[in-house]
């Protein structure tokens, strides 16, 4: 799979040239923290953003994700730039774990203004939330489809973890999934073996039994509440 990034990465920089300034993967393979489940996430920096543009890299990117990757996010430097106050969180998390494939490392030179980093926690906790309700009236309730929702949701729900690290200061460096969910879980009296057990669903969807699946379902639901609930209430450092 790895081949496949690098082959991409290559086809990019053939069809547009100077055009790419960057190409890059970030998340779980760029933090050495890779699971069975674990996808390639990818940013392109690109000179310029126009039909001509997107007309060229059109059928690469449809083969890439047609290999079950995630649509890579697109950007020009400039609107890059503008981008890191709207997603903070997820900025910083670019700039802290990613590997250039292509072109140059313009993603270690950006700022990443913070000022909307609880909102933008409480809004994706929220989020997750929603989606996770339609998503169990969407399954018909199968088990193994539970288990892979689940599976894909934590690692979004672990990295809003990390951001609430942030937000109360404390220094989440060479920290684990396993870590974050430890540290996040003692401060706001968390059920951290439910997270656990979730995250190994990521390797194993038999890690939980097929009967138990509702009971973990909805027990995160009410885990991921009080998230949101310290995120909704955090006022630099206070509850």
């Amino acid at each position: 799979m790895e081949k496949k990034l690098f082959d991409f990465g290559n086809k990019l920089k053939e069809i547009l040239k100077e055009d790419l300034l960057c190409f890059a993967v970030y998340g779980s393979y760029a933090s050495g923290e890779i699971y069975k489940t674990s996808d390639f996430n990818t940013i392109i920096i690109l000179k310029k953003l126009n039909k001509e543009v997107l007309t060229k890299i059109a059928k690469p990117i449809k083969n890439w994700c047609g290999n079950k990757n995630p649509l890579p996010v697109i950007f020009t430097l400039e609107t890059l730039k503008r981008s890191t106050d709207v997603f903070p969180l997820e900025f910083l998390e670019i700039k802290k774990y990613h590997k250039i494939i292509a072109g140059e490392d313009l993603i270690s030179k950006i700022n990443v203004n913070t000022k909307n980093l609880r909102l933008e926690i409480e809004r994706e906790l929220k989020s997750i939330h929603l989606n996770l309700i339609r998503a169990f009236i969407n399954t018909e309730i199968k088990a193994k489809d539970i288990k892979m929702i689940l599976a894909k949701s934590v690692s979004s729900t672990i990295a809003l973890m990390k951001g609430i690290l942030i937000l109360m200061k404390i220094k989440y460096d060479n920290l684990k999934k396993t870590d974050i969910i430890e540290k996040v879980s003692d401060k706001l009296k968390l059920n951290k073996l439910l997270f656990f057990d979730i995250l190994n669903l990521k390797n194993d969807l038999n890690s939980i039994p097929d009967n138990k699946i509702n009971d973990f379902y909805f027990e995160y639901l009410e885990q991921l509440n009080k998230l949101i609930e310290y995120s909704d209430k955090y006022k630099g450092g206070k509850k």
